[in-house]
């Protein structure tokens, strides 16, 4: 079978290309899409109408004399993609003649309301823009139904005045807006599921639930249970830090699972989560690696400032509250091994300083185990 190409040239011209079965052992290793070529040596013959790829009548094939070479860069500025519009009449007029092959690009799906206030003549059509880079997918409703269109920014421009990538920058500070939105509150972000549907699938983007503000389910961990559960999978999928925290109180201190419960933790610390940054911390130091809390815990700025590390401290402790957690005895041998020097006031918790503070972290998160048990 041979191999059919649509090539575009520097006069923004479309023409299809062909290789036929008995040469593509030297051209298909060097076909790349996308790709700028210098073509020379080539056959122009008709074009093949059982996989007719453009309008031309001609199209170029390769031979045993073609000169096809990649250039690794060039001054010539030729689009890499070409789009063409076609009227419903005349994809009709092409269906089973084989003269062309049309990539379907959507399909009817459902009738939605419509806007004609701007329209020149009594059409009833809408179009709502999701983009993905610069092409952009128009969803066009009218009183038949709604179809999915792809195109690109010269044809977007002659449609809606916006350039693709103007669009695109438009549409991903809309996604910026929602994530901020799902920030305040998993109440605040279902109002925007109820408003359309393309706003509810741009809440459903990894983008806003990554952000999405867990605070109550962090609080009380033991609650996703039984309650949230579905949420707290999108959650974790979508690297949720709230998520990971939550889901690594339940495994490490719940179900005693130190490797998953770890895992969980330390992603949630990697998501700059305060609470899971600091019971990361204190976790695999009580559990002798000092040397990582250190690091971890330098990163909530306890140096300059306690306030981070105070308040994560107590919200942990209320996150751990309904928890029951065991008291393992590599905590309070890893604490005993660990102590500073008396001339280090380590008996005095109102002082504490950079030579103790360490200690003193562990020393509070084993106290707060004990009273729990």
């Amino acid at each position: 079978m041979s191999i059919e190409m649509l090539l575009i040239d520097e006069a923004d011209t479309l023409v299809q290309g062909c290789v036929s079965a008995v040469h593509q052992h030297k051209f298909r290793e060097r076909l790349a899409e996308g790709s700028v070529y210098t073509l020379s040596g080539f056959d122009v013959t008709r074009s093949n109408p059982k996989f007719k790829l453009s309008d031309g009548p001609v199209s170029i094939r390769f031979n045993e004399g073609t000169d096809f070479e990649k250039l690794a860069a060039t001054a010539i500025t030729i689009p890499t993609e070409h789009f063409r519009f076609r009227t419903h009449e005349q994809i009709l007029e092409l269906a089973n003649t084989s003269r062309q092959l049309p990539y379907v690009i959507g399909e009817v799906r459902a009738i939605r309301s419509t806007i004609t206030d701007r329209l020149p003549r009594a059409q009833r059509v809408m179009l709502t823009l999701r983009v993905e880079r610069y092409r952009v997918v128009f969803s066009v409703s009218g009183p038949t139904g709604t179809s999915s269109f792809l195109g690109f920014d010269k044809e977007v421009a002659k449609l809606t005045n916006v350039l693709a990538s103007e669009a695109a920058q438009i549409v991903e500070l809309f996604a910026e807006i929602l994530a901020r939105v799902a920030s305040s509150s998993v109440e605040d972000i279902s109002h925007c599921l109820t408003v359309s549907r393309t706003i509810s699938s741009t809440v459903q983007d990894d983008h806003a639930i990554k952000r999405l503000n867990l605070r109550p389910q962090a609080m009380n961990p033991m609650i996703t249970f039984y309650r949230y559960q579905h949420l707290m999978v999108k959650a974790i999928n979508s690297n949720n830090p709230a998520a990971h925290y939550t889901e690594g109180i339940k495994q490490f201190f719940a179900y005693d699972n130190r490797t998953v419960g770890l895992l969980h933790l330390k992603k949630s610390a990697e998501g700059s989560y305060d609470n899971g940054t600091y019971l990361y911390g204190i976790v695999v130091s009580c559990m002798g690696n000092i040397e990582e809390e250190k690091t971890i815990l330098r990163t909530l700025g306890w140096e300059a400032s306690r306030r981070r590390t105070n308040r994560a401290r107590r919200e942990i402790k209320r996150s751990m509250r309904f928890a029951y957690v065991i008291l393992k005895p590599e905590y309070t041998a890893t604490l005993k091994s660990n102590q500073p020097p008396f001339t280090w006031h380590k008996n005095d918790k109102d002082n504490i300083c950079p030579s103790c503070f360490h200690y003193k972290m562990m020393r509070k998160f084993v106290g707060f185990v004990r009273q729990n048990i």
